[in-house]
């Protein structure tokens, strides 16, 4: 179930167990794990301001998130029908060239969110999302009268796709939530604040991959004067003044690498956010809870349809009001729930 979140490369597992150092009588709790702080480069000696700084930065991020959420032929477009798999072509070599692989397009479900969201206009979607394509079809619920006339039903969950639509929509609102408040961070701190080490968030294990990287980029920025950083020009000569030129490309790139882990944050505490839904509203457990609370409150029902409608209609209420809970709209304030 968890499983679907569209072509992101592979849910991002944040639910860390408290590790227990064992002692002769007693537990000892692990020290706990400080945040790990990525800050924005700017600065007098880089020639940019913080104030330059965080407007671009926080554009580039939402740029990337809502690409990542609409752009259609990419793995991570959720409102779009396809995702695309690269796999080996039949009786390839072990080593593997460009002409080995061949790539072809799986259907997914589509996303339907329940409160709407940013990358949607902001609009509910029940029956059918902004593109006009369908939610799916519910689960199945086989129903009969007796001849007292009571109704009796079975669930058969797993038989629709509507559920997961739903879920799907879902994660669209925790990612409009969580991306929200990353981008205050950066607006408010100039900086994002990363949980947990390399071992609980890979997060960090890309940060310091790239770290090396972005001190290399920071050098060079800092090494050309300030009027050469001021911009990158051409001399009267026609010549490029190569360190103006390098400052400015630095920079950027340094953007662009903070932009990818704030993104990839993002996406972690969506992926958190949601799996902490999904248990509540859609494992096998708490399915049967809910089937049995949603039965129990639609039993007045006369006929077997209106019994379905009624049942289907509680469970949808339930996934709504749990994902508007967990992941407020702007309007609403509070923090977002990723636990």
């Amino acid at each position: 179930m968890g499983k679907f979140l569209g072509g992101h490369q592979a849910v991002i597992s944040a639910l860390c167990g408290l590790f227990l150092a064992a002692a002769p009588f007693r537990a000892v709790a692990a020290e706990p794990v400080p945040d790990t702080i990525f800050s924005l480069l700017c600065g007098k000696e880089l020639n940019r301001t913080c104030e330059q700084a965080v407007p671009r930065v926080a554009q580039l991020f939402e740029t990337r998130i809502r690409e990542q959420a609409n752009k259609p032929g990419t793995t991570l477009g959720y409102y779009h029908l396809k995702d695309l798999l690269i796999v080996p072509k039949p009786g390839s070599s072990l080593r593997l060239g460009f002409d080995d692989f061949e790539s072809f397009q799986k259907p997914f479900e589509e996303a339907c969110s329940l409160n709407g969201n940013r990358f949607n206009g902001g609009e509910p979607e029940k029956d059918t999302n902004h593109l006009g394509r369908s939610c799916g079809t519910p689960d199945t619920i086989e129903c009969r009268t007796s001849s007292t006339r009571e109704i009796r039903a079975q669930l058969l969950a797993g038989t629709g796709t509507r559920e997961m639509t739903y879920l799907r929509g879902a994660y669209l609102e925790a990612l409009d939530c969580v991306s929200r408040e990353i981008a205050a961070e950066i607006r408010e701190n100039r900086e994002l604040r990363i949980p947990g080490d390399e071992a609980t968030n890979p997060c960090l294990k890309f940060m310091s991959d790239h770290a090396a990287i972005r001190q290399k980029l920071t050098d060079l920025a800092t090494k050309a004067s300030a009027e050469q950083k001021a911009r990158c020009r051409f001399s009267s000569e026609g010549v490029p003044e190569q360190a103006g030129c390098y400052a400015d490309a630095a920079l950027e790139s340094s953007d662009a690498l903070f932009t990818a882990v704030a993104a990839c944050e993002a996406f972690r505490r969506a992926d958190q956010g949601y799996l902490a839904l999904e248990r509540t509203v859609h494992s096998m457990d708490s399915r049967r809870k809910l089937w049995s609370e949603h039965s129990k409150a639609c039993s007045a029902q006369a006929t077997c349809a209106s019994f379905s409608s009624c049942v289907r209609g509680k469970y949808m209420e339930k996934i709504q009001a749990e994902s508007r809970q967990r992941f407020p709209k702007l309007a609403d304030g509070g923090k977002c729930s990723i636990r």
